[in-house]
């Protein structure tokens, strides 16, 4: 299958790092009702990562991972589709895409022939550059942004130049690839269409130290790492070394939501995931994503969809969704 090439820097404090990562090869294994690979497997690393950048195939690894950085995307031909959640998402060329590596989505069809490049951006960073609540807040509910007003031409020009400065061993070029990478995601959310739903919400803090977005950014990956597991206040304010109600107040006054919720979000995302792509009981589902009782399962369920999960999947067992890669899905 080749190799994945990384490209890393760790801003102005940081020496430069190059590595070259091999992909192991292996035999795709059909799943009992879609032909698809999954890029939410169990999590394997979500220790902080520094700007990087990976050239990938047009079609999905071998050995898909989750990780922890804001996933910044650019094609230049052909076309992606993501599955978020029970959405589709089609990442189209010369317009910018982004989302949270750690929430659940797989890759579903390519209709490219190119590899392409794609910059991940740490959590951390991503935060402190303190974009509008509108913005932030579905990347981190789990949802894919597509810029609605696209500059193809000149993006493409500036991704390429992103690219050449992260692989740079100057750090100056570091540190204009980060500004210019701030100024550019602060034009993309400043073009978002306000949505009724995110504009009842709490904006995103503006008055927090660094220090603080960073706890934040361990508690919330502390969550995408062990949302399928039993979570409590307790575990996630001790991931970030804070007293349980100080974490809540901060985590609610930074991102515009609780704690519970964000846990609960991740949970019904991937079970929507797996109501469309497996055939796996409504009680096993429930049990997969981290619920201890169908009942919890189905109360949180329809409060987020507005339907019971058994409607949900017969709704898009109709949508005709086109799984068009071979691989195994994973729980």
């Amino acid at each position: 299958m080749g190799r994945l090439s990384a490209y890393c820097f760790g801003g102005l404090q940081d020496d430069m790092v190059v590595q070259m990562i091999p992909v192991k090869s292996r035999l795709p294994v059909p799943s009992p009702r879609f032909n698809i690979i999954s890029f939410t497997p169990k999590p394997r690393d979500f220790t902080p990562h520094h700007f990087s950048c990976e050239r990938r195939s047009p079609a999905p690894p071998e050995d898909p991972n989750r990780y922890n950085e804001i996933e910044l995307h650019l094609i230049k031909s052909g076309s992606l589709i993501y599955l978020f959640g029970g959405e589709e998402v089609r990442f189209e060329p010369g317009r910018l895409a982004l989302f949270w590596g750690a929430s659940p989505h797989q890759l579903i069809k390519s209709a490219s022939q190119v590899a392409y490049d794609v910059i991940k951006i740490p959590l951390t960073w991503f935060l402190q550059c303190r974009f509008p609540g509108e913005f932030v807040r579905p990347v981190l509910h789990g949802q894919a942004i597509v810029d609605p007003a696209p500059d193809s031409q000149g993006d493409i020009k500036q991704f390429d130049r992103w690219i050449r400065n992260i692989q740079s061993k100057q750090e100056a070029n570091h540190r204009v690839a980060q500004l210019e990478m701030e100024a550019r995601l602060l034009r993309m959310a400043l073009s978002m269409p306000e949505r009724p739903e995110v504009r009842r919400g709490k904006s995103i803090s503006t008055s927090l130290g660094s220090n603080q977005v960073r706890r934040v950014g361990q508690m919330v990956a502390y969550i995408a790492q062990n949302y399928t597991k039993q979570v409590t206040v307790e575990l996630v304010s001790k991931s970030a070394g804070l007293h349980p109600h100080y974490a809540m107040s901060l985590f609610r006054r930074t991102l515009g939501t609780t704690l519970i919720n964000c846990v609960t979000q991740h949970r019904i995302s991937h079970a929507q995931r797996l109501l469309i792509t497996t055939d796996k009981k409504i009680v096993d589902v429930a049990l997969t994503v981290g619920f201890n009782s169908v009942s919890r399962f189905n109360a949180a369920f329809k409060k987020a969809t507005d339907c019971s999960p058994r409607e949900y999947r017969e709704i898009h067992k109709n949508a005709n969704h086109e799984f068009t890669f071979s691989g195994r899905i994973a729980n």
